[in-house]
């Protein structure tokens, strides 16, 4: 009985360091893993200020997009005129035509793979305007992947695109 005793309490204490080395395991991912959101953080913070100060330092803050789904560009100070066929008025549309005709703008925003509503179309038949198309991100293929795209190298892709709109 005591070498049956003596052989649980090794069991134990193997199992203990077993528990302890896993323990010790799991901190080191969980302190990586805390390290990679910090650095994600920082990179998406830095997105933001990047596309905060394209809207200040840009001397046109027009923007036409052809969804509403761009409307958030009006968070960072841009007045977004959105030709969404669910939502643009004869308001909107006017004033697109407006812009455009005027060279304020020179470029309609959309989302890639997606194709142009009537509206747009229409606007970019009768006006001959430039069409700039922004990844959506909301689905990453796998050739992007393998090319290394990921969603912060598309964002600043689409920031640049962004950029060529308003500098100009």
């Amino acid at each position: 009985a005591f070498l049956f005793w003596v052989n649980i309490v090794c069991c134990l204490k193997i199992a203990k360091i077993r528990a302890l080395y896993s323990f010790a395991k799991f901190c080191l991912k969980t302190r990586k893993l805390i390290q990679n959101y910090e650095a994600l953080k920082l990179e998406l913070s830095n997105l933001d200020a990047n596309v905060s100060l394209v809207a200040s330092n840009s001397a046109n803050k027009n923007i036409i997009v052809s969804d509403d789904l761009f409307l958030f560009l009006s968070k960072y100070g841009f007045n977004v005129i959105s030709l969404d066929s669910d939502t643009a008025t004869e308001k909107t549309i006017s004033q697109a035509k407006n812009l455009i005709e005027s060279k304020q703008s020179t470029t309609i925003f959309a989302p890639t793979n997606e194709e142009l509503n009537d509206i747009v179309a229409s606007i970019v038949e009768e006006t001959k305007v430039k069409i700039s198309y922004f990844h959506t991100l909301s689905n990453i293929t796998s050739q992007e992947r393998n090319n290394k795209r990921d969603y912060i190298s598309i964002m600043k892709e689409n920031i640049e695109i962004l950029k060529e709109e308003v500098y100009n």
